[in-house]
C-alpha cells in the first residue's frame, strides 16, 4: 500500500489477516506514505506470520478505536520496520499494540 488515502471509514481502516501457509511462503506487508486518518474501530491491523512488515512515512492520525489500538500486529514477522510516522491525536484504548505469538498450522 503506497502513496494512499484512507481516510473517515466508518467500520476500520487497513485489516490484513494472513493465514497459515507453507513455511517457505512468508508474504511481505508494506504501508508507505500514506494517510491513515478519521477511521471508526481501528486504523490498521495485522495478523498472520510475516516475513516483513513496513509501516514507515505514514501519516496515522484521528482515528476513533476507544476499545482496540489505533495499529495492531497479532502473529509473527521476521522483520518489522516502523520509522518516520507521525502516530497523533487517535482517541484509541492504546496507540501500538505488539503481540508476538506462536501461530498454529490448520
Amino acid at each position: 500500500i503506497f502513496n494512499s488515502l484512507i481516510l473517515e471509514n466508518l467500520r476500520g481502516g487497513i485489516s490484513v489477516d494472513i493465514p497459515s501457509s507453507q513455511h517457505y511462503q512468508h508474504p511481505e506487508i508494506a504501508v508507505t506514505n500514506s494517510n491513515i486518518d478519521g477511521n471508526k474501530h481501528f486504523a490498521l491491523k495485522a495478523s498472520g506470520k510475516l516475513a516483513n512488515f513496513n509501516v514507515s512515512k505514514n501519516s496515522i492520525t484521528r482515528n476513533s478505536c476507544p476499545y482496540r489500538p489505533a495499529f495492531m500486529f497479532e502473529g509473527q514477522a521476521k522483520y518489522i520496520d516502523f520509522y518516520s510516522n507521525n502516530v497523533s491525536q487517535n482517541n484509541a484504548r492504546e496507540t501500538l499494540s505488539f503481540l508476538f505469538a506462536e501461530l498454529q498450522n490448520s
